[in-house]
């Protein structure tokens, strides 16, 4: 076997002093160990103060869980108990005491009920222990015996239900906005959508019917539903549970979408690889490498870790640019109809990877409504 070290050059461990190592001056050698202090000291501070939020987030009674911005309290109370949102929280033991209680103590907070489904108990988090295999090959297992727990112990409890990872920051009063134009008694599957017919894993949304539906009638209908445990969550689910709900049209007026499964970064970024994967697959083209590309009411990004999302909180929460005020008018949207949310789901896309596929949709009698 070739010995690694074999590959540096021995000469390079005889140095007599910094600069002989690196060819500089003393003046050229006292500049960089300034500079060296001094990155040390930006880190240092950056990380003292991302860390003071943190651990001041930690206090439910700390000023930093109040809302500093101006926003329409009768609104947000009047949407907190009209549109009642679960939200299951996919997690593992291994990231109970990072993503998932930063989960709890920020955006989860202002879910009507959140359960946290893993494979062991935690009364910290309170996560419920499912019996599978740990693992991402076997998250679709994992899914399905946590909608059927949210099934059994708290349908009632909520009207729409949300999966979301633990790595996912959701803005919980926009995801309201777009659910109060629905009905949750239409089979109605929200999400980032893709051309293969799924939403993407990182969040999605299932109306009270949705579930209803998948549990008990697709669960455990093999000619609908994959039986066995393995395989991807998002994209098993979708098949499911295809046939029998609309993929709504997440997108909100101006067309800009409001679920982002990967990094923000890469939908604001100018330089992009548009073979890449998702620029491929995603089923509504939209504007990309500027600020064009979002929403101003976004719900929910992908790939937050627990750092980034006190980050996330602080920004959404307390950040407000002084002397500018927000354009967002505050009049809640009119209900939409069965006819207007089925026509904006069964249009073509105009993805590379898009394929002309019918879908036969089975709905029930009251799930057909006309404006009131």
């Amino acid at each position: 076997m070739l010995n690694s070290f074999q590959c540096v050059d021995e000469n390079y461990f005889k140095c007599s002093s910094i600069s002989s190592c690196f060819g500089m001056s003393k003046r050229g050698t006292i500049f960089l160990i300034i500079g060296i202090i001094g990155g040390f000291l930006n880190f240092y501070v950056i990380f003292k103060c991302l860390f003071k939020i943190q651990n001041q987030f930690a206090s439910r009674n700390h000023p930093h869980y109040e809302y500093n911005l101006e926003y329409n309290e009768t609104i947000s109370k009047k949407l907190f108990k009209e549109v009642r949102i679960l939200c299951m929280i996919l997690t593992h033991p291994e990231n109970h005491d990072s993503q998932a209680i930063t989960v709890k103590r920020t955006w989860g907070r202002r879910c009507n009920k959140i359960v946290f489904i893993s494979t062991e108990e935690d009364k910290r988090i309170g996560s419920i222990a499912v019996d599978v295999e740990e693992g991402r090959t076997m998250l679709w297992d994992k899914t399905k015996k946590g909608l059927k727990y949210v099934y059994d112990h708290h349908f009632d409890e909520a009207d729409w239900f949300m999966k979301a990872d633990d790595d996912t920051y959701v803005l919980m009063e926009n995801l309201r906005y777009m659910l109060y134009q629905y009905r949750s008694q239409t089979a109605l599957y929200f999400g980032h959508r893709f051309t293969h017919g799924y939403m993407a894993g990182g969040a999605y949304v299932l109306s009270k019917k949705t579930l209803e539906k998948f549990i008990t009638r697709q669960l455990t209908d093999p000619s609908a539903c994959k039986q066995e445990g393995a395989g991807a969550e998002d994209w098993e689910l979708g098949k499911c549970i295809a046939t029998h709900s609309i993929l709504v049209d997440e997108r909100d007026d101006q067309k800009q979408k409001r679920f982002f499964p990967v990094s923000l970064l890469q939908h604001v970024q100018e330089n992009k690889d548009l073979t890449y994967w998702y620029y491929t697959s995603q089923f509504y083209e939209v504007e990309q490498g500027s600020l064009n590309c979002c929403s101003a009411l976004p719900i929910a990004f992908h790939y937050i870790n627990c750092h980034e999302m006190y980050l996330v909180e602080y920004l959404t929460r307390k950040v407000h640019p002084f002397g500018i005020h927000s354009t967002i008018d505050l009049t809640l949207p009119r209900k939409l109809t069965f006819e207007e949310i089925l026509s904006a789901s069964d249009i073509n896309s105009t993805a590379i990877q898009y394929q002309y596929r019918k879908v036969e949709h089975n709905f029930d009698k009251n799930e057909k409504f006309r404006r009131k």
